[in-house]
């Protein structure tokens, strides 16, 4: 057999072994219909409620599949006599792309009491509250919820940094989300294997928002932000704990149940 015919048939078996590769690496991607994930949320260590995220089924938004989440967060009965949270959100985004589609919000906390819902247009890069109130959102641009399925969909291995766009509400920000450390970590979920993710955030404009909003949003907004994801070292990628850091507060959510997706 001559030379160049070896060349040919080799290369054509590494392009087929490659191919054959990541076919089995998409098959190992997990569905996420019926994953339920129960948070502890702590506030400088103290037990201060739960966060709920579960996501029910894929739903057709305009001409894309949407996975759609609902996540209630509330505090508990002694927390609530300091800062009374009992939020729930439903969100839609793409379940191929993980960018937010629509996003409601249904809001009552101490300081603030309201309801609404976002609209993301992606392609025209704008995002509105009722026809009525509009801003601009930069290219790639998700939702904090939507957020964590991204990164959860990530293939990180040392060294890995990951930019990408978060609007807050009509905050839009540039997010870093770097490889930080692999160890085992222990919840009352188990004890796993895991990868530490640092996130941080970079105000895009200078402008305040002209109306508050939720306690998640608002620590998104912050230039002085900091946020920390340990996900499962496996196919999975269930964010195991979830930790924002600010100048003088630090709250938790650590995974305390799971269910995972249904598989047919």
């Amino acid at each position: 057999m001559n030379t160049s015919l070896i060349k040919i048939l080799s290369l054509t078996s590494f392009v087929f072994a490659c191919f054959t590769t990541q076919l089995n690496s998409q098959t190992k991607i997990p569905k996420y219909v019926g994953e339920q994930l129960h948070y502890r949320m702590e506030f400088l260590n103290l037990p201060a409620g739960s966060i709920d995220f579960n996501i029910v089924a894929v739903e057709q938004i305009d001409s894309s599949n949407a996975y759609h989440l609902i996540v209630n967060a509330q505090t508990n009965s002694l927390f609530s006599s300091l800062f009374r949270v009992k939020n729930k959100y439903e969100s839609f985004f793409d379940s191929s792309t993980f960018l937010p589609l629509i996003l409601s919000k249904d809001i009552k906390q101490k300081n603030i009491n309201h309801q609404l819902t976002i609209n993301f247009d992606q392609n025209k890069n704008i995002a509105s509250i009722a026809d009525s109130t509009y801003w601009s959102i930069p290219d790639l641009c998700y939702s904090f919820f939507s957020m964590l399925y991204f990164l959860r969909r990530q293939n990180f291995v040392e060294d890995d940094t990951i930019k990408f766009n978060l609007d807050s509400e009509n905050l839009p920000s540039e997010g870093t989300a770097t490889f930080a450390n692999k160890k085992v970590i222990s919840t009352p979920a188990g004890r796993f294997k895991a990868i530490e993710i640092k996130l941080s955030f970079k105000p895009l404009i200078s402008v305040r928002r002209p109306w508050k909003t939720d306690l998640i949003t608002n620590r998104m907004a912050n230039p002085n932000s900091k946020m920390k994801i340990w996900l499962s070292d496996d196919e999975y990628r269930l964010p195991l704990i979830i930790q924002f850091n600010q100048k003088r507060s630090k709250v938790k959510l650590v995974l305390k149940q799971f269910k995972l997706a249904q598989t047919n």
